[in-house]
C-alpha cells in the first residue's frame, strides 16, 4: 500500500474514531495489510502526521509551480500565492486538523510531528528572503535579516490557528489576515525601523 494511501485511511481512522488507533496492530487490520507491511512504510503514528503535514506542504508546492505565472511574481506576493493556496489545501482536511489543534497537547509550535514541515517552509521562506534581498524589497540586517525565515514561521502559525477559529462566510476573514500579516512583514523587512530598533538596543546595552 502505498503512503499516500496510508495517509488518507489515517486521517479517515481518525475521524471516526476521534482517536489514534490502539496499536499498529489494529491500524493494519483496518488497513488490510500485515503489521510488517505497515512498518515498512511508517514505524510510529507521528511518523504518519508528520508526512501528512509534509505533504499538504509539498502538494502546495506543486500547485504553486503548476502555476506559470508564480515564477513572475516578487516575493511579497510568492508568500501571498503561498499562505492562499495552502490554506485551500488544508480544507480538504479541516475536520482532522481541528481534531488535532483540539488536543489539549497539541500546541501547534511544540509538537515534534511538524518538525520535517518546519523545515521544509523555513528553507522556502529563506528563498523567499534571498529573492527579497535581490530585488530589494527586503533590507539587509545584521544580526536580524537571518531571523526572518524563522519569524515567518510563526506567521504561518498565526495564519493557521486564525483559520481554525474563522466562521466568516468562505473564511474571507482569514484571506485579509494573510494580506495583513504578509504586507506588515514586508513593510518590516523593508524599512529601516527594525535597524533603527537593534541599533537603539545595542546603545542602551552599551549604556
Amino acid at each position: 500500500m502505498e503512503t499516500k494511501q496510508i495517509n488518507e485511511k489515517y486521517i479517515a481512522y481518525i475521524l471516526d474514531n476521534h482517536a489514534r488507533p490502539n496499536s499498529a496492530y489494529e491500524f493494519a487490520k483496518y488497513l488490510q495489510i500485515t503489521e510488517g507491511e505497515f512498518y515498512k512504510s511508517y514505524t510510529s503514528f507521528e511518523s504518519i502526521e508528520s508526512a501528512i503535514w509534509l505533504e499538504f506542504y509539498e502538494t502546495t508546492i506543486q500547485r504553486l509551480h503548476a502555476d506559470e505565472a508564480y515564477n513572475g511574481y516578487g516575493a511579497r506576493e510568492k508568500l501571498l500565492a503561498f499562505y492562499y493556496t495552502w490554506i485551500e489545501e488544508l480544507l480538504q482536511h479541516r475536520s482532522y486538523i481541528k481534531y488535532q489543534s483540539n488536543k489539549p497537547e497539541n500546541v501547534f509550535n511544540t509538537i515534534k510531528y511538524l518538525k520535517p514541515f518546519k523545515e521544509a517552509f523555513v528553507n522556502f521562506a529563506s528563498d523567499i528572503i534571498n529573492e527579497g534581498k535581490e530585488s530589494k524589497e527586503i533590507n539587509e540586517i545584521a544580526w536580524i535579516s537571518d531571523k526572518y525565515a524563522d519569524g515567518l514561521w510563526y506567521q504561518l502559525l498565526f495564519v493557521l490557528n486564525f483559520w481554525l477559529k474563522d466562521s466568516s462566510n468562505k473564511f474571507e476573514k482569514t484571506d485579509v489576515a494573510i494580506e495583513k500579516a504578509v504586507n506588515l512583514s514586508f513593510e518590516l523587512m523593508g524599512s529601516n525601523v527594525l535597524q533603527s530598533a537593534f541599533d537603539f538596543g545595542k546603545f542602551m546595552v552599551q549604556k
